[in-house]
């Protein structure tokens, strides 16, 4: 009996040890799972901050090739503005000559065009002529000056105008008053503003007035109202001269 109930003993001992063992296998079995999601998803996290490194540092590449052409087109521009301010003694030099000779061919071109405004370019022009000779005007000044003189003369090739002056129409002293219409440079005519109303222009070709016929009386008329304002604008037939061979 004693006997019996040893190994009885014995044998739930070993049932124990067994069922004990089973469990510490199972539950090593669940820690090992789990480690394994743990570590797949920490290898995940690490993948994904991998790629947003790799996605920056893609960037900072682009970003840092910009910025180097940048500084190198900044590079350029500096050593452009050296170079001309290196320039600017010998431009300065050349800037006076070029002004008068722009003043000359001004008045070369006054004294060619359509007699028109004569006083009043020829007093413009004079002046030009003494702020050239100015010692209290800068080299800026001077070609402000100029060059709104020529714009002024570019503005009369694009203008219609009509204003009251005084004419020698026949060249023998006899001073008229007359309305002289300025077509652009196209055409330059006059009509005289009393009763007989003579209509005439000037023809570059032989550089004198001519008086045209009464057909254009009416027509210059209505083109001195409407270069006035006086009436709307509309077409209307003037004789234009041939040109200057």
């Amino acid at each position: 009996m004693r006997q019996l109930t040893l190994g009885f003993i014995g044998a739930l001992s070993v049932c124990g040890a067994t069922l004990v063992w089973a469990q510490v296998e199972q539950s090593a079995d669940v820690d090992t799972a789990g480690n394994i999601e743990l570590a797949q998803a920490a290898g995940d996290e690490a993948l994904a901050a991998y790629d947003a490194v790799l996605r920056q540092l893609s960037g900072l590449v682009v970003y840092n090739e910009l910025r180097q052409r940048q500084i190198d087109n900044q590079i350029q521009e500096i050593e452009d503005v050296r170079q001309s301010i290196e320039q600017v003694p010998a431009i300065e030099q050349q800037i006076p000559p070029l002004l008068v000779r722009m003043v000359e061919g001004l008045e070369d071109f006054i004294a060619l065009d359509l007699p028109f405004l004569s006083d009043e370019r020829a007093d413009g022009l004079a002046e030009l002529q003494n702020v050239m000779e100015s010692t209290d005007l800068s080299v800026a000044d001077k070609m402000r000056r100029v060059l709104d003189a020529w714009a002024i003369e570019n503005e009369y090739g694009r203008s219609v105008a009509a204003y009251q002056t005084q004419l020698d129409i026949d060249g023998s002293g006899n001073v008229r008053g007359v309305d002289l219409l300025r077509i652009g440079r196209i055409a330059l005519i006059y009509q005289t503003n009393d009763d007989e109303a003579v209509t005439g222009a000037w023809d570059p070709a032989r550089n004198q007035w001519v008086e045209l016929g009464n057909e254009h009386r009416n027509s210059v008329r209505q083109a001195v109202r409407m270069a006035r304002s006086q009436i709307a604008p509309e077409i209307v037939l003037v004789p234009v001269p041939p040109p200057a061979q």
